[in-house]
């Protein structure tokens, strides 16, 4: 059994269950690679890897550190991995690391062979615990299995790794390794921004991400244009604001952005309703927020 070498980030957990597997005689198709932080991982053990992922940044950074750690057995693409399908990489064994959805793990079950491995690592619902809205990219154990099993995998591990309540700071925490060099862009509403001394660690959640704070027409009359009104009273000698007060830079190089955001009369209750009545949401969303909230099911399951 090869011994993975430890990425940051990845559970050692998860790389210990991955080494269980051929995987000197795998082609290996790594989706949703972000800057290679898996796909590099498990290339020295690996008949070849293929890393796709649709942020173009992302895979030029990645072929970067291919070409620095010498390996020429892994290649990275600029692919929708919930989008493209994956038979023409020819995968034996799929990896999926917090890039986890519906549309992946039906993909995945396309492309490989009966008795192929699918492995992956999703956030789980309990991280989304400010907000309460949980992100369709979270599993519990239920919906997990659920998933696999009605396409056909049989479900040999499945673990949950906890460590108490986890929180956004813990979200942008995991992701931000994947997404390095760039920061995440953290979209949040201006009323919950205004909040954010309440929060769990938001001293850490600004250094993280760059956060587009959302401010929706006619959303509380007493808004005035200046992000000082809302920022935290503790983090307000972190950030530099713009003559305008619509922007500020925060020292560790994160930006906050004031972003108005037009009105559409429409709930997501209304959309919930009209997708259990077997209604189209076209015209009413983005279309590509279309497709993935009618595909993943998300919302007409509640």
């Amino acid at each position: 059994m090869p011994s993975l070498q430890q990425a940051p980030g990845v559970s050692a957990r998860f790389l210990g269950l991955l080494a269980r597997e051929p995987l000197d005689r795998s082609r290996i198709l790594d989706v949703g690679c972000g800057a290679g932080r898996l796909s590099l991982a498990l290339a020295p053990a690996a008949k070849s890897v293929v890393g796709l992922d649709r942020e173009a940044s992302l895979i030029q950074e990645a072929r970067r550190r291919a070409a620095d750690a010498h390996l020429a057995n892994v290649e990275f693409h600029e692919a929708d991995v919930e989008v493209d399908f994956y038979e023409r990489w020819r995968p034996d064994l799929v990896t999926a690391h917090l890039c986890a959805s519906d549309a992946i793990i039906e993909r995945a079950a396309r492309a490989l062979v009966p008795g192929a491995c699918l492995a992956m690592v999703s956030f789980h619902v309990d991280q989304w615990k400010e907000t309460g809205k949980v992100s369709r990219f979270a599993y519990d154990e239920s919906r997990m299995r659920i998933a696999l099993e009605s396409h056909g995998f049989a479900v040999e591990a499945l673990e949950v790794e906890r460590g108490g309540r986890s929180y956004s700071v813990d979200t942008l925490r995991a992701i931000a390794p994947r997404l390095a060099p760039e920061r995440p862009i953290f979209l949040i509403g201006h009323d919950a921004f205004a909040l954010m001394d309440t929060w769990r660690d938001p001293e850490a959640i600004f250094a993280l991400a760059h956060l587009a704070v959302m401010v929706r027409p006619g959303a509380s009359p007493g808004i005035g244009g200046s992000l000082s009104e809302w920022i935290p009273k503790r983090l307000r000698d972190d950030v530099a604001l713009a003559p305008d007060g619509r922007s500020a830079l925060h020292h560790a190089g994160t930006w906050i952005r004031r972003i108005e955001i037009a009105g559409l009369d429409v709930s997501a209750s209304e959309l919930r309703a009209r997708l259990r009545k077997g209604l189209s949401l076209r015209y009413l969303l983005p279309e590509p927020v279309r497709l993935a909230v009618e595909q993943s099911g998300v919302y007409g399951s509640s």
